[in-house]
């Protein structure tokens, strides 16, 4: 199981559509074989957000993510899996404003100050609001606590093209 979940993070941290499938369907066997498993479980919520635009968005879909959030929460409340379910659910809801209220809260505690994925969720949600010279300060910090994530550069160099500022986007890429 630890092999399987260590290559579903190298899978996420790819970044890519058929890497966070990959990513998916292993963290699915891996919470399978270890229902408990809380890392296995916030890592699937952040890679249902990726992958959600992709999906038919119905019914179905949102009961795999509500359900997940939900235990997740059940054998964790207060850890950093459920922290990043409940963003993951209420970006994926449009709840934008909200999902900022938890970030912000989560990067206040101490235990969670050096998250690299809360950094990151929080330049996407300041892309939303269109600071992106914000934005691109939070991705750096992202990219900097986890260098190995793709997901970060990429989006540093797509908020850098939106400051207008060509020359360091293309060096993000």
């Amino acid at each position: 199981t630890l092999n399987y979940f260590k290559a579903a993070i190298s899978d996420f941290e790819k970044s890519t559509f058929e890497d966070n499938l990959q990513a998916q369907n292993k963290l699915v066997a891996v919470i399978e074989g270890a229902p408990k498993n809380v890392d296995a479980r916030g890592t699937l919520c952040l890679v249902y957000k990726e992958l959600w635009s992709f999906v038919k968005q119905d019914v179905r879909d949102m009961d795999s993510l509500f359900n997940m959030a939900k235990g997740t929460r059940a054998i964790d409340p207060t850890g950093i899996n459920s922290i990043y379910c409940e963003i993951s659910k209420l970006m994926i809801m449009g709840k934008n404003k909200e999902a900022r209220g938890v970030v912000d809260y989560a990067l206040n505690l101490s235990q969670f100050a050096t998250a690299p994925v809360l950094y990151q969720l929080k330049a996407e949600l300041l892309a939303v609001e269109d600071d992106f010279k914000s934005a691109s300060l939070y991705s750096e910090k992202a990219m900097a606590l986890w260098p190995e994530w793709i997901k970060p550069s990429i989006s540093l160099g797509s908020y850098e093209s939106m400051n207008n500022r060509f020359p360091e986007s293309v060096s993000a890429f």
